[in-house]
């Protein structure tokens, strides 16, 4: 019993902390046009796709960087690499939805709700980025579309004009309405 508490006392603790995201969910069965079995698996493919890519870039460097370095320099940490820091975070997907549970573990209980709401606050940053990008290209989509159907607009202004006067089409036409 005595050698259990010792055992127990110099055990170094290890504390967990979580939070879970949900994915949009973009991808309806509206999307293929059809409500059969094989469109139902075509979404479910592409919905797990899209968590899959999500779960990547809630991993990747690129997000996760930032508090890795947090985590480096309050734990005092200087040694300590990514990829070994990065077995602390773990990334799942809740059975049958669209929601990312964000597991975080660390000896320094003190450290795991700060990492936890700057992985949420980075990953909500990258996905407004993505969504403002897609946004703007939609914009410059549509600005490019007036501009084309102006210019197609004004052409067939003028060519209907042109044809009026091949054809004295507008003569007959005043003459038309001004006995109207």
């Amino acid at each position: 019993i005595i050698l259990a508490l010792i055992k127990n006392i110099n055990t170094t603790k290890i504390w967990r902390g979580e939070f879970q995201i949900v994915v949009s969910d973009k991808i309806s069965e509206n999307s293929l046009g059809a409500k059969s079995d094989f469109a139902g698996a075509v979404i479910r493919g592409r919905r797990n796709a899209e968590i899959d890519t999500q779960i990547i870039i809630l991993q990747s460097p690129s997000v996760l960087m930032d508090t890795f370095k947090y985590v480096q320099k309050e734990n005092n940490e200087n040694n300590l690499k990514f990829i070994d820091w990065k077995n602390r975070l773990e990334v799942s997907q809740e059975k049958d939805s669209t929601v990312l549970n964000i597991k975080y573990t660390d000896s320094n209980k003190e450290i795991i709700l700060p990492v936890l709401k700057n992985i949420s606050s980075l990953y909500q940053e990258y996905s407004n980025k993505k969504r403002l990008k897609s946004l703007n290209l939609e914009i410059d989509y549509f600005k490019n579309e007036i501009q084309k159907y102006k210019g197609l607009a004004f052409k067939s202004i003028e060519d209907v004009q042109n044809f009026s006067k091949e054809h004295l089409i507008s003569q007959t036409f005043s003459t038309n309405s001004s006995s109207t």
